[in-house]
């Protein structure tokens, strides 16, 4: 059984064609935010993390490392994996762009995650960090953390505790 509810209905003009959409979404964010302080290949990640935060302001609170552009595309290039902390994140990696067949590597969903995470009091997240370690896949790789704030803590303990040194790191929890 349904209802209909009759009212007057309004239309709208949208736009409705996904590249169009996908290049207006760029030009706003062009638009609003300061995107002054960054050099150009910088700027471009920059720009994606605003749009995948819906937030122009983020801007004036990332920071970046000289030359990370080019470390985060020569890794890439030489086959470097992408680990993320959420299958959003995951999930947001376009396969098309990336310059070979990267794997890109989420264990969120891993069922080892609950009992390490319980074992050692900290988030599943973070028991991800530490899988990435022991399997060997956090040095040289590229890191992606979307969604959490305590993974982005963990790459950082971890680095500082074993010299781990991913390629890239682009956290916006």
């Amino acid at each position: 059984m349904f209802a209909v509810v009759r009212s007057s209905i309004v239309a709208h003009e949208y736009v409705n064609n996904g590249s169009d959409i996908y290049r207006e979404s760029f030009r706003i964010i062009r638009s609003e935010a300061n995107l002054d302080r960054f050099p150009t290949d910088v700027e471009g990640v920059v720009v994606r993390m605003i749009h995948a935060a819906a937030d122009p302001a983020i801007a004036d609170d990332i920071a970046f490392t000289p030359a990370v552009v080019t470390a985060a595309r020569r890794a890439l290039g030489d086959g470097a994996p992408i680990l993320c902390d959420s299958s959003m994140t995951a999930t947001g990696i376009i396969r098309s762009r990336l310059p070979r067949d990267n794997e890109t590597i989420c264990y969120i969903k891993d069922p080892r995650l609950a009992d390490i995470a319980q074992a050692k009091d900290m988030t599943k997240t973070c028991a991800a960090v530490d899988l990435w370690t022991e399997e060997g896949k956090l040095d040289g790789a590229i890191v992606a953390i979307g969604n959490a704030p305590t993974a982005l803590f963990r790459v950082l303990e971890v680095c500082e505790e074993t010299g781990a040194r991913p390629a890239a790191v682009v956290g916006i929890p």
